[in-house]
């Protein structure tokens, strides 16, 4: 099985916990909100007979921001032809991933340690959003890696 979603917004990094002057931790609101609002569009994406996953996923990920007023006439015009720049600056995308795989959690798979395999991008383009891919691994013998 294999899913795709479409999570539109720009991409927002899951930050570690904070903690309040007594010790308490917290989550900042705007990562709360940043996950409930990727829950609610992979939700409405999912296909209506759909079951949790309970096999193994490889996740493929790709993070796109928009792009910087900075970007010279040339990059601005490659991103208004549909194209793409690389993105090597903050969010981590360690960071970006945790977000995506945390909301995905009890959603699309179980747990998030079913999670066997990565690919992740980030670059700047025309319309902000995560594009997301599942893939359900049913075949768990390989020969090489």
């Amino acid at each position: 099985m294999e899913l795709t979603f479409e999570i539109l917004g720009t991409p927002l990094a899951k930050q570690s916990m904070k903690f309040t002057k007594g010790g308490v931790r917290y989550q900042p609101k705007q990562v709360t909100q940043n996950a409930e609002n990727i829950k609610s569009q992979v939700i409405s994406q999912l296909p209506e007979s759909f079951k949790i996953i309970a096999n193994p996923v490889v996740v493929d990920a790709i993070f796109i921001f928009p792009p910087l007023k900075s970007f010279n006439k040339k990059m601005k015009q490659h991103i208004d032809n549909g194209g793409y720049i690389i993105k090597s600056t903050k969010p981590d995308l360690d960071n970006l991933e945790k977000a995506i795989n945390d909301a995905l959690e009890g959603i699309v798979f179980l747990n998030d340690s079913q999670v066997c395999k990565v690919r992740k991008l980030k670059y700047y383009g025309n319309t902000p959003q995560v594009r997301i891919r599942v893939t359900e691994v049913t075949e768990l013998l390989i020969n090489k890696i």
